[in-house]
């Protein structure tokens, strides 16, 4: 007989199924406005949308139809889950499935609720893992970017004498260069991940947009100098774009019956000297010789 809680939307964080009493999906996108003289005035250039990030109220009870062991082994399993800060699937009832993590854990147990607990518990999408960098950038992104970063420490060299720069700008620029520097370490380095090259550009990104709005550049001798920030920050931005585009995604496999995961490199490469490469990118599997039905493997295609 249906109950009130086989009506609640049912969630799925790695293997633990539970029903949640209110679901949160907070998520922005990521923006910025253009307000330097040289650009036309609230030009808004959209930079993608932010990481989602769901609170979802899980009520944790040992008497629930259709959720076995869920109080209070399931509900101990998740907790450590968010104690180890460790990424799996997250099956949400209306946005989908996607890698994630615990961020927020606030357990809580009321004296009406004798046989469980509930958990208000902070999920926070993991996209770190979505993509190697692996020969995805190429050189012409690296060179635009030295480059640009060149251009801006020479048009420096050249006004800094003349302006009255505060130390926040000047340390501005020492980031510029350091970041442009990091990256082509980075580009150069093709077994690194992806995000990592991203998360350089991303904040070299930023860190123009600082010095385009600082107040210290609004001088009309400036100009030259903003312009090759500018110009830096469009390389950034583009190198970011082709890396977007060129991403590798990685491939999920469903295991179908128990098997050793050496028999899961085979089905998925018919290889199986490809374990290692399973198991570096699966490390919460247990038991390489019984890898349970249903488990979710991540792996990258050839």
């Amino acid at each position: 007989m249906p109950t009130a809680q086989t009506g609640l939307p049912i969630t799925q964080f790695g293997a633990i199924k539970f029903p949640g009493e209110t679901h949160t999906v907070d998520g922005t996108g990521r923006h910025h406005i253009h307000e330097y003289p040289h650009t036309p005035g609230g030009l808004v250039e959209k930079l993608g949308r932010s990481l989602y990030e769901i609170t979802i109220r899980g009520n944790f009870q040992a008497t629930f139809p259709g959720f076995p062991d869920l109080y209070p082994n399931g509900m101990q399993t998740i907790r450590g889950y968010y104690e180890q800060q460790t990424t799996l699937p997250l099956v949400h009832p209306t946005i989908g499935t996607f890698p994630a993590f615990i961020t927020k854990w606030r357990q809580v147990k009321e004296a009406r609720l004798l046989s469980g607990e509930k958990v208000d518990i902070t999920f926070l999408e993991d996209q770190s893992q979505q993509f190697q960098l692996a020969d995805l950038v190429t050189s012409a992104d690296d060179t635009t970017v030295a480059s640009s970063a060149a251009q801006v420490a020479t048009e420096l060299a050249s006004v800094r004498a003349q302006l009255a720069l505060d130390q926040k700008t000047l340390n501005l620029f020492d980031g510029v260069q350091q970041l442009s520097q990091a990256i082509g370490a980075i580009a150069d380095t093709a077994t690194l991940y992806g995000n990592v090259y991203g998360a350089k550009l991303q904040a070299l990104s930023a860190t123009c947009a600082s010095l385009e709005s600082s107040f210290a550049l609004q001088d009309a001798r400036a100009w030259p100098l903003v312009d090759a920030v500018l110009s830096l920050w469009q390389s950034a931005n583009l190198a970011l774009q082709d890396l977007q585009s060129k991403r590798v995604q990685m491939n999920r496999y469903i295991v179908p019956c128990n098997e050793t995961l050496t028999d899961v490199a085979i089905a998925i490469y018919s290889d199986a000297s490809r374990l290692s490469d399973l198991l570096s990118l699966n490390p919460l599997v247990a038991d390489v010789l019984s890898v349970q039905a249903g488990t979710t493997i991540l792996y990258y295609p050839d």
